[in-house]
């Protein structure tokens, strides 16, 4: 199983196609004659599937967050801190706190906005797809399909994964949690109804 970081190496680096986390970062004449991509998924999917990858499953990456996110977060919501990082997990709902209670300007790159981190609304994208639109991409390109890079992944997997997940939010949060990705929900045509559905029943009137 190939991991979101391996996936960009191997399709950035191997293949030799530019890469930059901001537009500033390319050079405009450089930009206009690049085929340009941009991969999307689900808002709600992409927060899920980031938090069992960085706190579940990677313990050197969780460890890394866990400096720069995670131990604040318990302090914030438990009162305590450095904690054995092995052990001691912060939960989902923690997680989606964190999320409610920053500027999404200052958001960490993994979940900022596709709206501000790839800024659609100014690239001239030549491709923009899901994951599952990879080979698509791939023939366009003339290169191999890559099918091997999520061969052990499905989409009903992470869907199944993210409605566990959003089942133990309260309805109130996953609004608001909407509100905030309300823009990338719009561009790419996602819907957040069963999201909302599976969140706990809110006590405050919607």
């Amino acid at each position: 199983m190939y991991s979101a970081s391996s996936m960009h190496y191997y399709v950035y680096m191997k293949m030799g196609l530019p890469y930059a986390l901001h537009r500033k970062e390319v050079n405009m004449t450089t930009l206009a004659n690049a085929f340009k991509i941009m991969f999307v998924r689900h808002p709600f999917e992409r927060l899920v599937s980031f938090f069992e990858d960085k706190t579940r499953r990677s313990v050197s990456t969780g460890r890394y967050f866990y400096h720069k996110y995670w131990n604040n977060v318990m302090i914030k919501y438990r009162g305590v801190g450095n904690v054995d990082t092995t052990k001691d997990l912060i939960t989902f709902e923690e997680f989606v706190d964190l999320l409610l209670s920053t500027e999404p300007k200052h958001y960490d790159l993994h979940w900022q906005l596709y709206a501000h981190r790839c800024e659609p609304c100014l690239v001239p994208y030549d491709f923009v797809g899901t994951l599952e639109d990879v080979p698509v991409m791939y023939r366009a390109l003339g290169l191999p399909d890559g099918s091997q890079l999520w061969a052990n992944k499905g989409p009903s997997d992470t869907k199944d994964m993210t409605l566990a997940y959003f089942t133990s939010l309260p309805k109130s949060k996953v609004e608001m949690l909407y509100s905030i990705y309300a823009m990338d929900f719009a561009m790419f045509n996602y819907s957040a109804h069963e999201y909302l559905s599976a969140a706990k029943d809110s006590t405050i009137a919607t």
